[in-house]
């Protein structure tokens, strides 16, 4: 038996596109490769991105921002959002500026990170 794909449409596409182009992120957060694919599909220049850190769960996802976005990440060795969050408050604690990080995710995303 065939199970029919499921269609996947991405949200809040205007508002993400805003939130990296204007919006006053130092980072952002990746945690699945459709949050990747999400950022992929706005074609956005990829000077946007390269002045912020880039934080990652996982080496797929790593690999992904690599391949489809030409930038280098973060994290990508922590192995969940939870050790991904202490990754980044050590982090944090160096810095001397107020970090804010933009976490494009989905509606069904754990908290962890927000």
């Amino acid at each position: 038996t065939l199970v029919p794909v499921i269609q996947f449409n991405f949200i809040n596409q205007k508002e993400l596109l805003d939130a990296l182009e204007n919006g006053d992120y130092t980072g952002v957060i990746f945690t699945s490769r459709r949050a990747v694919e999400s950022v992929v599909s706005l074609n956005i220049p990829k000077e946007v991105l390269e002045s912020k850190s880039i934080y990652v769960v996982g080496e797929s996802t790593g690999e992904l921002v690599k391949d489809k976005l030409g930038l280098e990440s973060q994290g990508s060795d922590t192995g969940s959002a939870e050790n991904l969050a202490r990754f980044i408050r050590a982090q944090h604690k160096e810095k001397e500026r107020r970090e804010s990080y933009l976490f494009p995710c989905s509606t069904l995303a754990k908290s962890t990170l927000a």
